[in-house]
């Protein structure tokens, strides 16, 4: 539905997670967001025709990436990254942006295990 808003669906988006169980109620959201907005991003400034979404738990904690296939080059991050980062922070955890290869934008989450 987020994807057929911006382009009629002309992208098309892979989803892969190896999440076993539930995250909590504020991560899910913060995971939930990172991925919108790089699914958004993708489609409205890259011109990604895919975007692969993949979530695991790695050791320690959560892993998340939204890779796509669009134009790359510099990025210069705006609002939206900028107030997720922030967020990110807070929680401990990092978000970061790199080039993705053969081209194309990888944004990246990672979060620490919930200590409750």
């Amino acid at each position: 539905m987020l994807v057929e808003s911006f382009n009629g669906g002309a992208t098309h988006v892979t989803l892969m997670t190896e999440v076993p169980g539930r995250l909590d109620t504020d991560r899910s959201v913060l995971v939930y967001r990172v991925i919108a907005e790089g699914i958004t991003n993708a489609i409205k400034h890259a011109h990604a025709t895919h975007v692969l979404v993949a979530v695991e738990r790695e050791t320690g904690g959560l892993r998340m990436s939204v890779t796509d296939d669009g134009v790359g080059g510099t990025l210069v991050p705006g609002v939206g990254l900028e107030s997720l980062r922030n967020r990110v922070c807070e929680t401990g955890g990092t978000l970061s942006i790199e080039q993705a290869a053969p081209r194309g934008t990888r944004l990246v989450l990672t979060l620490d295990e919930d200590d409750r």
